[in-house]
């Protein structure tokens, strides 16, 4: 999907794999509640690439219940990242009734990565970091932000995690356009993208990089 071989960003049919049946069968079936609560995970990461906010949180609903199933897969890390990043980016679009609930499950996500980050810095101080910057935005605290994010952008690269440090990038970038700084936005962008395609993400920079500006202000390609 990632790559454009699926006919639709963000969906995982194509013409192997559909949603609705792999769904239907993996249900309610106690025998694939690993392979059930994996998928939900990888659907919750394809939906949040794609922007489909509300639709990460629901395949989150999904996985969370079969969590405790799978605690030291890697799909565990996912689930808490993504998460995260999804609460956070839907608390941007929540009516105000509903942003504290996506904002104490936001903390929640970040408590779980910065335990793990005292355990093993090289694998999840990135991820701990870019979550921390959330939260300081949405708080208001634009410098901590700035700082986290910075820090989640050099862990990253230091440990070669080449795809969150994109994503770091790129809603970082979405910080800096919003406050009006367009220069800086612009070159996190042009990062972003360069990350992306070094993760080999060719349809996700086609559909979502060069028209992540924020509104109000000319959409224009990036990169050809």
């Amino acid at each position: 999907m990632l790559r454009g071989v699926t006919p639709k960003f963000g969906c995982l049919n194509d013409g192997h794999i559909d949603e609705l049946r792999m769904e239907h069968h993996i249900s309610g079936n106690p025998l694939l509640a690993i392979s059930a609560c994996w998928y939900w995970i990888r659907k919750m990461q394809a939906r949040y690439l794609a922007g489909g906010y509300s639709e990460a949180l629901d395949a989150l609903s999904k996985a969370q219940p079969l969590l405790s199933i799978s605690p030291s897969h890697f799909e565990a890390a996912e689930f808490y990242f993504y998460g995260a990043l999804s609460h956070a980016a839907s608390w941007d679009f929540a009516p105000p009734d509903e942003k504290q609930r996506h904002f104490e499950a936001l903390k929640a996500h970040h408590n779980q990565l910065d335990i793990w980050t005292r355990n093993c810095p090289e694998n999840f101080e990135a991820r701990a970091a870019l979550v921390a910057a959330e939260i300081a935005r949405i708080e208001g605290r634009d410098l901590d932000a700035m700082r986290f994010y910075e820090l989640a952008i050099r862990s990253a690269h230091a440990n070669g995690f080449i795809h969150n440090e994109a994503i770091a990038y790129e809603i970082a970038a979405r910080f800096y356009a919003a406050r009006g700084f367009d220069t800086i936005s612009d070159a996190y962008l042009l990062a972003a993208r360069y990350g992306y395609l070094r993760w080999g993400l060719t349809a996700k920079c086609a559909n979502s990089i060069d028209n992540m500006r924020s509104s109000g202000r000319a959409s224009r390609p990036l990169l050809p």
